[in-house]
């Protein structure tokens, strides 16, 4: 009997859900028994690179592109990186994870009618139509489907001319021994952060102009932005343009942003789609109040005004739902404690496990192989 050979295809090393997830999981040794090899279409961050591939023996981890972004270029790199992997590891199985991925390495598999594929789904819509199109086009190779949530299951069926037989719920996230905000109480100072890839789904020009909004109304807020990413400099630029000097740090990649989140008064969320959201289940974990758009897996764990305010994706209706739990420590306290506690019961290491041993079994089956 041999261990099964598995592909794990994803964009990059980006410190995003899917990726950070894609850790989670190689320290929950998840992928234990199984002769595991990732290809990155590119690199994305070197930091983050490193410490994925720290997890697996040398020579594991392939990189397609050098780039720090996804090219046209370095989607063919990836394809053709692919089919040689495909060719010469010859894995039993191939995990796709993201849309570009996905593309990438379904079409590959066409070429390697041995190997089966399972397509990472990750979140409730694609940024783009044609994304929709091209795979569902491409969704006859797929033979399992992973979901980080039950709201991406539900949303994502139309992107298949059949769901697969097989599909399985595979959370990214395990939680333990974290110890929630000593105290509700606001200072001086009100601080907000928010966590993200600086793109167009996170909709942090919501944000910024809610900050705006805020300090019109005479509350002093600080809004702390922790993340990378292609819209760095326009919202940079719309910070200034909305005279929010000395009200908004953008600190870039933080490791550490924990420490700065449990001293926060509550995390906002203004994605316009998500998947599971990390970010927004560590926020819970550390007990913060939370202020989120009803997005993604947002809508599986997020109850409002249970362990949550849910808010439309307005500058106005984000501004009044900041300020009804600003103004009001009681709400703070109850929805940071519901909150820490839904985190515990959902996403144990023995909740985690329970959960993803179906997905985590359908990979060693195919190692079932003499």
């Amino acid at each position: 009997m041999t261990n099964p050979r598995v592909l794990y295809v994803i964009n990059s090393a980006t410190p995003g859900g899917a990726e950070h997830g894609l850790l989670n999981l190689l320290k929950a040794n998840f992928f234990e028994d199984i002769e595991l090899r990732i290809l990155f279409l590119h690199v994305g961050n070197h930091k983050m690179l490193k410490e994925i591939c720290e997890h697996l023996p040398a020579g594991h981890c392939h990189v397609a592109s050098g780039n720090l972004s996804l090219t046209p270029k370095g989607m063919f790199r990836g394809f053709l990186s692919t089919l040689i992997l495909l060719w010469k590891f010859k894995p039993q199985v191939m995990v796709l994870s993201l849309v570009q991925s996905n593309i990438v390495g379904r079409l590959a598999a066409i070429f390697a009618p041995q190997t089966k594929v399972v397509a990472f789904e990750h979140t409730s819509r694609y940024s783009r139509k044609i994304y929709g199109w091209i795979l569902k086009a491409l969704s006859w190779r797929v033979n399992a489907v992973w979901v980080d949530n039950a709201n991406t299951r539900e949303s994502t069926e139309k992107y298949y001319l059949r769901w697969p037989k097989h599909s399985h719920h595979i959370p990214l996230t395990i939680v333990e021994n974290i110890t929630p905000k000593p105290h509700y109480q606001l200072g001086a100072t009100i601080d907000i952060i928010s966590i993200g890839r600086l793109t167009d789904a996170k909709d942090f020009p919501t944000a910024l102009k809610a900050m705006r909004i805020l300090l019109d109304n005479n509350i002093n807020v600080y809004y702390h932005l922790v993340g990378t990413g292609p819209l760095e400099r326009d919202l940079r630029e719309l910070a200034d343009s909305l005279k929010l000097t000395g009200h908004v740090t953008m600190y870039g990649y933080k490791d550490d942003w924990h420490d700065l989140a449990s001293k926060a008064d509550a995390f906002l969320l203004t994605s316009k789609r998500e998947g599971m959201s990390l970010v927004t289940v560590e926020a819970m974990s550390l007990g913060m109040p939370i202020v989120a758009t009803d997005v993604g897996g947002i809508q599986d764990y997020g109850v409002d005004t249970m362990n949550m305010l849910k808010t439309e994706r307005t500058p106005e209706a984000v501004a009044a739902t900041l300020e009804r739990l600003l103004r009001d420590e009681n709400l703070r306290m109850k929805l940071g404690t519901a909150a820490h506690q839904t985190v515990e019961n959902l996403y144990s290491p023995s909740v985690f496990w329970q959960t993803v041993r179906p997905g985590r079994n359908y990979l060693l089956a195919a190692g079932k192989v003499r």
